[in-house]
């Protein structure tokens, strides 16, 4: 990924870049803002297993700049950017590093954004774009703004019989 600048320019990846620099993980490197402990951009440890995490913030990835990280789920994280030749938001679904050698986990996400650009539906999010930079794999998706169905089922109390029903009428419509 790319600074987002007037021009293209190569990110520097030696040990020295600022603000960017290589972490090592494990028999690999993952590239990290220098963030102080803590943060979200340093490696998070799950028991006895590393999970790299990404910060792409005020990078691009084609013509998408990255604004800020929504989340991360088991294959990859997501983060708001701007779409810059449209001027609007959009979801970047970002394939975790620590995947990016396994054949079976890219061909997983690559068939996700295939499955997913052949649905249309109102209540589901469209795929916009497909693409590696720099040995990133993204998958470009319609922002929506708000909340998804786990906060919606976390924050509030258990829904009504109604609503339940009114929302598993709009699950099962997309399916």
């Amino acid at each position: 990924p790319q600074k987002a600048a007037p021009e293209t320019t190569q990110v520097d990846t030696s040990a020295a870049a600022k603000p960017r620099l290589l972490r090592d993980y494990g028999s690999k490197s993952m590239m990290t803002r220098e963030e102080p402990a803590g943060s979200m951009a340093e490696t998070l440890l799950l028991g006895s297993q590393q999970r790299a995490v990404l910060d792409l913030t005020d990078c691009m990835l084609g013509e998408f700049r990255i604004l800020r990280r929504l989340g991360s789920g088991g294959m990859a994280q997501v983060y708001l950017a701007e779409q810059t030749s449209l001027k609007r938001n959009v979801a970047v679904k970002v394939m975790r590093p620590d995947f990016g050698d396994d054949e079976t986990l890219r061909a997983r996400f690559e068939h996700e954004a295939l499955a997913a650009a052949g649905l249309n539906h109102r209540n589901i999010v469209q795929v916009l774009s497909v693409g590696e930079q720099d040995g990133v794999r993204y998958i470009a998706q319609e922002y929506v703004l708000g909340m998804n169905m786990k906060q919606f089922i976390t924050k509030k109390p258990p829904p009504s019989a109604k609503v339940a029903i009114h929302l598993l009428r709009q699950v099962c419509a997309a399916l």
